[in-house]
C-alpha cells in the first residue's frame, strides 16, 4: 500500500493536534483532541474556526486513538481512501 504524505502537523496545548490543509482542499483540516479521542474534520483552520469540527465517520478513521502514531495512521488511511 502506498502511504500518502501527511499534511503539516500543528501541535497545540493539552495534546491536541491538527493537520492541514488536507490534499486537494483549500483549507480543510483534521483535528485529534488527544488520547481516547477520534478525528474531526474542519472546513477551515481549527484555531480560527467558528463552528466545531464534524466527527469522521468513514470506516478508515472512525475509531478513537490513544497515541499520536495511531491518529496519524488513521489520518493516512482516510487520505488514501479519498485519493482513490
Amino acid at each position: 500500500m502506498n502511504v500518502p504524505k501527511l499534511p503539516r502537523r500543528h501541535p497545540m496545548a493539552f495534546g491536541i493536534t491538527y493537520w492541514g490543509p488536507l490534499p486537494d482542499t483549500r483549507d480543510m483540516h483534521v483535528q485529534w483532541d488527544g488520547p481516547g479521542s477520534g478525528l474531526y474534520l474542519h472546513a477551515a483552520n481549527p484555531e480560527s474556526a467558528t463552528v466545531p469540527g464534524m466527527r469522521i465517520a468513514h470506516e478508515s478513521a472512525r475509531g478513537t486513538y490513544d497515541t499520536l502514531r495511531q491518529a496519524e495512521s488513521a489520518l493516512a488511511a482516510f487520505i488514501a481512501a479519498g485519493a482513490g
